[in-house]
């Protein structure tokens, strides 16, 4: 190791790291006996056994292995050294030959001194809440230990195993004389009736009941003390007052005696009930059903943990403090601080009520859960859940399902989220999942600063369903980071099964959106059937996306979507569009789209009133069209693109992949007479010739080709060529007079001839011909917007 590149923090953890190993070293030497083979058959015992044959004191390396009776990654093998011994090493040992495709591939290690208090064993490199896993090397696996366990109890937990949990295990140590051994322990069997306090020489507290804290009676529990319950039925109510003074490396624990900690539900946990008070500081809460439960008014945990559990924590009611800012809250208004509740099967469950909705949270954690980290529900059936959560500096990982979830039905539930600083990431559903059904349901969230990655669904999603519904929603995403999210990174769907809309405001601002790679979905995406309201789409980056912004309002909606200061980068898709707009107003002003290679960049599905402005598109790639327009032809209305550098000064090329009318006759115009021919965009140019009536002479084709607006009065008489082709169509424009004859023209796939002026067509022996340039394309024919046209035969 040359010491001279490291920083002096880095010298001392690495010294401490060298002289720990050089201890190691020391006592695998001095402490290396081989304790299992003389151990008797009663030092050995099981969570279940499989038949007599592997047994718990089949384990040892000269019997065949024990195997569990029961398929769990609760089953245990325990040997009893019936002394207190220092544990350098082991081996194990796949079971005997005869079940050679049987073998454990993964298993943990927990001791005790006292057969109550277990700890889960972890190697320096490692601080797992569950212990290490220890893997499978090969038939026969080596583990040094460092540190040592110093222990009479050891156990070992097959985690991953085939057929059946099993073991064959030899320990390595020695006795250790010096290892005091606490036989002191304290049973409390009755209801704590007057003030009194357990001390860490009283520790561990066993408790086989449920118990109670009654009314006036406080209940104070030292830093280092252990309560240990042994029944399932055991627990504590708190109608006075419970004070838990852990300090930081000194907790308080509450914990079963079942020696595998991962095991839930062993005992039912500490509940709030009503006019009591429950304070925990650096407390241990783990193997409960609930490990905390009731109302939050009267709950205040800050720097503990609480894992193992069914539910973590389940809390109903809030405060009435509204404030909105988390420089503006004390600490003795969060309910949670500086908390985890960590591999529950639900990391949360909470919900507010209508006199007290306010519920807040700091520098928390709710992460590895079997299902989600934070539930917002009504748990408990009250009347009232009304709920305003305000979730600061926290983070919601790893759960199984989502990060945080609130699904209401057939329910009225009015809930506000107010988070800031928090991540949510690699949650095998979504980040954020909010569900709203029937009955008026109201969610409002204003999220900031916050990370949403490696979601297995979407980064966020609000889902919204109402019969009979009249709502004004006001949300907003600001300043929070959207990546690998596998779905989408953001999804709305509003759905209201009668004439009522939903009114919402919505803003997206300042947030970055990155790397989603889904088949055919958009990063963004919003959908409703009716919905009223703005939503501006501010300063984000779009970047490396399969797919970037949609949204489709509904035909009974009225929407309009303000895109400004965004970039759009490296967006890709064959079928995809870097926009796309539906039964919504937009307006694009001033943002940027580069390197992006989409079907379309921009894709407007209905609709004239969009505004396209002042927008820099740079070095992109296009399958169909720059811009696509779905809107039927307006002779008095078109789309306004005006005052954008398209990538090139060639407007010729840009207007041949706008795809309006002058592609397909049918749709309506994009207006570009104002153009930057510069990507600094520093002055405009006036090109209003660019739609203008145009003929040229097609070498390659052998052809002329015409297309674009007359605007004056002509006559088209016999070209030089037998060929006229029509591949933008012509519009004959109000003041135009315009005479065809003696002319074929072949209209290429989509194109035709619309009539807002006057048209003749031939004259008498020598007529006008107006065909298809390929047979197997139609083309749309003539569009009269007046009675102008006369025909000759």
């Amino acid at each position: 190791m040359n010491l001279s590149c490291l920083c002096g923090i880095e010298i001392f953890y690495s010294l401490i790291f060298l002289l720990s190993v050089h201890k190691l070293n020391i006592d695998a030497v001095t402490c290396n006996e081989s304790l299992t083979s003389d151990l008797r058959d009663d030092q050995f015992s099981a969570s279940s056994v499989y038949s007599a044959d592997y047994n718990a004191s089949s384990a040892k390396f000269e019997k065949g292995g024990w195997v569990a009776g029961e398929n769990d990654v609760y089953q245990y093998l325990q040997i009893d050294l019936k002394g207190l011994w220092e544990i350098t090493s082991i081996t194990t040992q796949d079971i005997a030959d005869q079940w050679y495709w049987h073998h454990t591939q993964a298993f943990r290690i927990f001791h005790s001194k006292d057969g109550l208090i277990w700890t889960a064993y972890n190697t320096y490199l490692s601080d797992e809440i569950l212990g290490e896993t220890f893997n499978r090397q090969d038939k026969v696996t080596k583990i040094q230990f460092n540190p040592t366990i110093k222990t009479r109890f050891i156990v070992f937990n097959p985690v991953e195993y085939r057929w059946h949990p099993s073991m064959r295990v030899e320990l390595y140590g020695c006795k250790r004389n010096d290892v005091a051994s606490n036989n002191i322990s304290t049973i409390i069997g009755t209801n704590i009736e007057y003030d009194t306090v357990w001390i860490p020489s009283q520790s561990p507290v066993i408790i086989d009941r449920h118990i109670s804290i009654r009314p006036l009676a406080t209940l104070t529990i030292q830093a280092g003390v252990s309560v240990i319950f042994t029944s399932s039925d055991a627990g504590i109510d708190v109608y006075g007052t419970l004070r838990v003074n852990g300090i930081e490396a000194v907790e308080t624990i509450f914990t079963s005696s079942f020696p595998v900690t991962s095991k839930k539900e062993q005992w039912k946990g500490i509940s709030h009930q009503p006019g009591g008070n429950i304070s925990l500081w650096y407390a241990v809460i783990r193997q409960a059903t609930s490990g905390i439960q009731g109302d939050s008014i009267g709950i205040h945990l800050s720097h503990s943990i609480i894992y193992a559990c069914d539910t973590g924590m389940q809390l109903s009611g809030g405060t009435t403090s509204n404030a909105t800012s988390e420089h503006e809250i004390s600490d003795s208004t969060f309910t949670i601080l500086h908390t985890r509740s960590v591999h529950n099967t639900y990391g949360i469950r909470l919900h507010g009520s209508e006199q007290r909705p306010h519920i807040y949270i700091d520098q928390s954690e709710f992460s590895f859960n079997d299902k989600h980290g934070l539930v917002i529900e009504n748990w408990n059936d009250a009347s009232s859940t009304d709920t305003v959560l305000h979730l600061y500096n926290s983070k919601l990982n790893d759960n199984s399902e989502s990060g945080l979830l609130s699904s209401s039905a057939y329910t009225k539930l009015v809930l506000s989220l107010v988070i800031e600083k928090s991540c949510f990431s690699r949650n095998g559903e979504n980040g954020l999942y909010l569900s709203r059904y029937l009955n008026e349901p109201t969610a409002i969230f204003d999220i900031s600063y916050s990370v949403f990655e490696e979601n297995g669904y979407n980064g966020v999603e609000y889902k919204y369903s109402c019969w009979y519904c009249d709502l004004s929603l006001n949300n907003s995403l600001r300043h929070n980071h959207f990546t690998h999210n596998k779905r989408l990174q953001i999804v709305f769907s509003f759905t209201n099964h009668d004439d009522q809309a939903v009114m919402m405001n919505f803003v997206l601002a300042n947030n970055t959106i990155e790397k989603h790679s889904y088949n055919e979905r958009y990063a963004v995406s919003i959908g409703a059937n009716r919905l009223i309201g703005m939503f501006e789409i501010v300063d984000n980056t779009f970047y490396n996306l399969h797919g970037g912004f949609r949204m489709d309002a509904g035909s009974d909606s009225s929407v309009q979507v303000s895109m400004r200061n965004n970039i759009f980068e490296n967006i890709y898709g064959k079928t995809m569009s870097v926009i796309y707009i539906s039964n919504t107003i937009l307006n694009f002003v001033e943002n940027k789209i580069t390197n992006c290679s989409v079907n379309n960049l921009i894709n407007l599905a209905d609709g004239l009133s969009h505004l396209i402005n002042n927008n820099r598109l740079i070095n992109n790639t296009v399958n169909s069209c720059i811009i696509r327009v779905g809107e039927k032809y307006s002779k008095i209305k078109s789309i306004n693109a005006d005052y954008n550098y398209w990538g090139t000064k060639n407007m010729s090329l840009v207007k041949a992949c706008i795809c309006d009318v002058f592609l397909n006759s049918s749709k309506a115009r994009v207006l570009t007479d104002y153009v930057f021919l510069d990507p600094l965009m520093t002055s405009a140019q006036h090109i209003p010739a660019v739609d203008d009536f145009q003929i040229t002479f097609d070498t390659d084709l052998d052809a002329y080709v015409i297309g674009g607006v007359i605007k004056s009065t002509s006559s088209l008489s016999t070209f030089e060529s037998n060929t006229v082709i029509v591949n933008r169509s012509v519009i004959i424009n109000y003041s135009a007079d315009v005479h065809l004859f003696g002319i074929t023209f072949n209209f290429t796939a989509n194109r035709g001839l619309i009539i807002i002026g006057n048209l003749r067509l031939g004259e008498t022996g020598n007529r006008t011909i107006l065909q298809a340039h390929n047979v197997q394309q139609q083309w749309n024919g003539i569009h009269l917007f007046n009675e102008g046209l006369k025909t000759n035969k």
